[in-house]
């Protein structure tokens, strides 16, 4: 004779067992953010310009963790050139144009340090043609 599954039955004194609903998934950790500080020191032009020769220069001999401290300090500074500069730092197609496939990349920190660049570009003054 063929061997039936067994079949689950419900009394009324004893219902029939539902499996049991899985443990809620915890909450999604959120996003990191650059670090800033509450209110960042302003740099001036010149400081800024001379902040971003520098990670230049460290970027050119492949230091892109050098340049990358440099690149946030401007940018924390108040520089969106060094915010957008900063963000190629981790993008890996820029990485691997610039031969330094064995750096880390971060398409999380590429997209929100671009970000922080024009958050910045919008407070800094418009220039003007004279």
């Amino acid at each position: 004779a063929p061997v039936e599954p067994p079949h689950e039955t419900a009394t009324p004194d004893a219902p029939a067992t539902l499996p049991q609903a899985a443990a809620p998934l915890p909450a999604p950790a959120p996003l990191p953010m650059p670090a800033l500080a509450a209110t960042p020191p302003r740099l001036s032009p010149g400081q800024k310009d001379d902040i971003l020769r520098q990670a230049e220069e460290k970027l050119a001999l492949g230091e892109v963790e050098a340049a990358r401290r440099l690149y946030q300090q401007a940018a924390q500074g108040g520089s969106s050139q060094a915010a957008a500069a900063l963000s190629r730092t981790y993008d890996p197609e820029f990485l691997r144009g610039l031969g330094a496939a064995g750096t880390p990349s971060d398409a999380l920190l590429a997209m929100i340090w671009s970000r922080r660049a024009a958050a910045l570009a919008a407070l800094e003054p418009a220039e003007v043609a004279l």
